[in-house]
């Protein structure tokens, strides 16, 4: 019953999170961005949850935010996605693009995060090797 009871409130958390990151309100979507970031910690995560409650576009729509953190984040959690095989559903979700504009982002962390996201791209890969790197 316990095992039960934490896979309804994780599926409750992800779902709430993914609902967060197109949020009006900045501080929901920043909640929504590092708490997924956050559960990619796990051990045992796997982003295929994530994936079928439709977070990557979310993820995708954070990389062009206001809020620095909040692009980020949806940058490193896509580049942790990538990492665990799911390269292609980053792509097919066209957060190439986004990624690359994000090489030029005012702040290094972020710089520093699209362009690990984009080398995994291509270690797995599904990016053109004439990605900016």
């Amino acid at each position: 019953m316990r095992v039960q009871n934490e896979e309804t409130i994780r599926t409750r958390l992800l779902k709430a999170n993914v609902r967060y990151l197109a949020s009006p309100d900045e501080n929901e979507r920043l909640i929504g961005v590092e708490s997924l970031l956050m559960s990619a910690w796990d051990p045992e995560w796997s982003p295929r949850r994530l994936i079928d409650e439709g977070g990557i576009p979310g993820l995708v729509a954070c990389l062009g935010d206001d809020i620095d953190r909040i692009r980020g984040a949806a940058a490193r959690l896509l580049g942790k996605i990538a990492a665990h095989g799911e390269a292609e559903a980053v792509l097919s979700a066209g957060a190439q693009e986004p990624l690359e504009a994000m090489l030029a982002d005012e702040d290094p962390l972020n710089r520093q995060n699209a362009q690990e996201a984009l080398e995994e791209l291509r270690r797995q890969k599904c990016a053109p090797s004439t990605v900016a790197g």
